[in-house]
């Protein structure tokens, strides 16, 4: 009875664990659409070219582009959103705000489950947090770099200071990397936590079998 109200209590622990690091993942997924849309604006011109270099391959392989009508206007059901004149759904942080925590819940508990079924059997992840926040701070730093390439080699020109520029490019990496040092380091405590559960049950009952080793959990 004391084993099972143990394995509730860690996977518990692990599901708070994981909605700790979802902020870290979903900073990392908008920096890099931010790296990915400044890159494509800089370089609008090469890009301009290839798609047009490439559009016979296309639609010799997908078919040709279909045909764009009038957009429908649906009317908006109560509480998500409104329909202005131009037929276009306007949705405010009201309409948003649910979504974005039910993505949160459900990514959570899939990282959860996955963490639960694979743990102990690979790690791309250092053992020591120490390790991790360096690991997480190099591709920091390329992102830092590829934007301000973009800035200095782009062929498009970037309207207003370079201050201003070169604090975005400096300074949206590093939001981004103190995310995910508060995330590794809230995953290592809880990671710890966890470890510890498990090897006071094994202590107090030699018979059972501890759970695999973690390689997340280093302080």
């Amino acid at each position: 009875m004391q084993r099972h109200l143990a394995t509730l209590l860690i996977a518990a622990i692990q599901y708070v664990r994981w909605s700790q690091l979802i902020p870290m993942l979903t900073a990392w997924v908008l920096l890099l659409l931010m790296l990915m849309l400044i890159v494509a604006i800089s370089f609008q011109e090469g890009l301009d070219d290839l798609l047009v270099r490439s559009e016979p391959w296309l639609e010799s392989l997908l078919g040709a582009a279909p045909q764009v009508g009038e957009p429908a206007v649906a009317e908006a059901q109560d509480g998500a959103g409104r329909v202005d004149a131009s037929g276009a759904l306007e949705l405010d942080d009201i309409d948003i705000r649910p979504w974005i925590v039910r993505g949160w819940l459900v990514l959570a508990l899939i990282g959860a489950l996955f963490d639960g079924v694979f743990r102990g059997r690979f790690s791309i992840w250092p053992a020591r947090l120490r390790g991790r926040l360096v690991l997480a701070a190099v591709p920091a730093v390329g992102v830092a770099l590829g934007l301000s390439a973009c800035y200095l080699f782009g062929s498009e020109q970037f309207h207003g200071s370079l201050f201003s520029w070169l604090l975005l490019f400096a300074g949206a990496p590093l939001v981004v990397w103190l995310v995910s040092a508060y995330s590794l380091t809230v995953s290592a405590v809880l990671g710890a936590l966890i470890d510890r559960i498990d090897s006071d049950q094994i202590g107090a009952d030699p018979h059972l079998e501890a759970l695999p080793e973690r390689s997340d959990s280093g302080l």
